[in-house]
């Protein structure tokens, strides 16, 4: 009876390291999940800021009935954008930032619309830019992850051409 009464009921080392092991599993499943939401919601908003900021173009140059680069003033408001690093941490007086403030007030919205890694979406007004190629598209994308322009992964569209190109 002595013995008995010594005897604890405990976990073995081994089957605590078991539970961790298996709590650890399924928190790395979790946060891959979590993860792809994220992503999958990033790329939700940016589609829709393409679409909003594509409809004031689209407005802009009916408005005006001028092509995109008459209306901002600039045949490429992204050039400043180019070589510069991270977007997101450039100061409301680069040349970068200048540019898209002006180009998107022109175009009539009134604040900068930056993607979800924070960075500002990037305009680069081609048509109708040269008179040797006038057909080029005008371009608006995003920087993408890595908030750098001009790098494999830049997200963008190309605006259809208001001028009668084909």
């Amino acid at each position: 009876m002595a013995n008995e009464m010594t005897k604890q009921k405990a976990f073995t080392l081994i089957e605590l390291l078991v539970v961790i092991a298996i709590i650890g599993l399924l928190a790395s499943i979790v946060l891959v999940s979590v993860n792809q939401a994220r992503e999958k919601a990033r790329e939700s908003k940016m589609k829709a800021d393409f679409d909003q900021i594509y409809k004031a173009i689209e407005v802009a140059r009916d408005r005006d009935d001028k092509v995109l680069g008459k209306i901002t003033g600039n045949w490429c408001s992204d050039c400043a954008c180019r070589n510069v690093g991270d977007l997101s941490t450039l100061s409301d007086t680069h040349s970068c930032i200048v540019n898209h403030k002006n180009a998107f007030e022109r175009i009539g919205l009134s604040s900068l619309p930056r993607d979800p890694w924070g960075s500002p979406y990037l305009i680069d007004e081609n048509e109708l830019e040269f008179d040797s190629d006038p057909c080029r598209k005008d371009s608006l994308r995003s920087a993408g992850p890595d908030r750098k322009c001009s790098t494999g992964d830049d997200i963008g569209i190309r605006i259809p051409f208001y001028s009668g190109c084909q």
